[in-house]
Formats: C-alpha cells, structure tokens, sequence
C-alpha cells in the first residue's frame, strides 16, 4: 500500500502545499513574507498586480514597496534561477515549470466520474501520495483567510473517502485504511474519515478498533465545543448492531 505510484513526476520544481511549505522535497529557508508571495503565486498562475498582491497578503499593510520587492526578490533566490517574472500588463506571476502538488492532486482527478472504477482507484491512490499533512499548514495566511485552505482539505477528505470506499468495496481493507489515513493527515478532524476508519475496522472484525475509532471523533467534537453528528452515532450503532454506546459518549436526555 506505501509504494509509490509509477506516475511520472511533474518536470521544474514543484512547492508543496499539502503539509508544510517545501521546494522539491525540502523545506526552504524562507521569511514569511516570501512565503507567503511563493504560496499565492503558485496557486494563481495568472499572478496578480502588486498593488493587489500587497493588499491580498498584508491586508494591514501601509503599502510599502520594499516589502513586496524583498518578499520576491527572496523567492527567486531560492531557486537556481528567477522563478518570479513581471507580465508586460504589470502582473507579477512565476514561470510555467514552478507547479504545486495541490495542482497536480487537481489535475489528476479531473474527470474522475467518467473513468472506469479500476482507473478512478489508480487516480485517487496516485493524488493521496502527495498528501503530507494539513494543506498550507505554514507560509499562508492568506489561505486561511480567504477559503483556500479549506478546500483543499475538503478536496482531500473527498478523494480519501472515494478510495476507501471503493477499497472496501472489493475488501481490500488495508488500502481503505491507507486512504483514511491520508485524509486525515489534511483534515485530522473529519467526521466522514471517522466514519470511514469505523467501517474499516467493521470489515476487518475488529470490535474494539470500531469502538476506539467513535470514541475519538467524539473527544475531537468535544474539544471544538460539540457532539459528533447524528449521521456519525448513526454508523456507529448500525456498525455495532445497536449493542452498546462507546464509553464517554453523552446522555441519551
């Protein structure tokens, strides 16, 4: 299950996004103002002005040039050549061979529904081995704050869940669990992943991995101020034939 895909890796450099900040593999000696310009570039290949740009990523900013042109200036000196170039309209974008691995997750499963299951699991599998942890999990607050980070993860959780699914669907167990795991890695608190490991540990027969599995989702809502949905109790009582409620869960009143 930990092996590879034999996909091609893309050519240039590739930033990944999904986990901590890195460049080819490596996380990258960058300020946070550098970062935060290689994150948004990379994710909007059409660039933007500077005057945007600024405002996009130091919202409370007084305007400074020199914040900007030292933010890039670094950018570029991470890489073995210029990576940040200025379009002949004013925007500032980088060069075509700087990709992300959030971009090429997208790019692997577009069209995904109109493939046979057997080529939806390669895909789905091939764009899970990119996910390192929560995306933009540092060098992007503008992520944060504007949504993007959120769907990413959101993207993630939906792949991991199609894998596992479709793994269990042909008892492979081993791999569902796999695709749970790495969901979870971009969204440790996802309800649907819990649910999901719980029918993992269904399908192998393991009792008390069903148990623990509702167990921690509950302490996670817990710790966020609430209670694990009704949909989550509801796998979990069907999983267990309505025969016990797992230790620590609320009142019934």
């Amino acid at each position: 299950v930990d092996a590879a895909p034999d996909d091609d890796p893309p050519a240039g450099h590739v930033v990944g996004l999904l986990g901590a900040l890195t460049i080819d593999g490596r996380r990258p000696e960058l300020d946070d103002d550098a970062a935060e310009a290689l994150t948004y570039l990379v994710v909007h290949r059409t660039g933007a002005d500077p005057a945007t740009l600024r405002r996009i990523l130091w919202p409370r900013d007084d305007g400074d040039d020199m914040r900007l042109s030292l933010a890039l200036e670094a950018v570029d000196q991470t890489f073995e050549s210029p990576v940040v170039v200025s379009t002949d309209d004013g925007r500032v974008e980088l060069v075509d061979d700087v990709a992300s691995d959030l971009g090429r997750c997208q790019r692997s499963v577009q069209g995904l529904d109109h493939l046979p299951p057997s080529e939806q699991a390669r895909r789905l599998y091939t764009a899970l081995h990119l996910v390192r942890g929560e995306p933009f999990a540092d060098g992007a607050a503008w992520a944060h704050a504007d949504g993007t980070a959120l769907e990413a993860a959101t993207l993630v959780v939906d792949l991991a869940h199609r894998l596992a699914m479709h793994a269990l669907t042909i008892g492979d167990a081993d791999r569902a669990a796999w695709a749970v795991d790495r969901g979870l890695r971009a969204a440790p608190t996802s309800e649907l992943l819990y649910r999901d490991r719980m029918r993992v540990a269904d399908a192998r027969g393991d009792v008390a991995a069903v148990d623990a599995a509702m167990r921690e989702a509950q302490r996670l809502a817990e710790a966020d101020g609430g209670w694990v949905s009704a949909e989550t109790e509801q796998c979990y009582l069907t999983l267990r034939g309505h025969e016990v409620t797992p230790e620590g869960d609320r009142d019934a009143s």
